[in-house]
């Protein structure tokens, strides 16, 4: 499933060059393919400590 991003995003030739099969957005609204919307919680008790495990 390729990864959806901003055209000008700088960071589109690092993820390519790791193998990310990445698309671009002009494609995506061609293509109507429509996101997939992620939500993440973070649940760290206590932050202080958690940040540098």
């Amino acid at each position: 499933m390729p990864i959806r991003i901003p055209d000008d995003l700088p960071a589109r030739a690092a993820l390519e060059s790791e193998g990310v099969v990445v698309m671009r957005e002009s494609t995506a609204a061609r293509q109507d393919i429509r996101p997939l919307r992620i939500g993440l919680l973070n649940l760290m008790p206590d932050k202080p400590s958690a940040e540098t495990q």
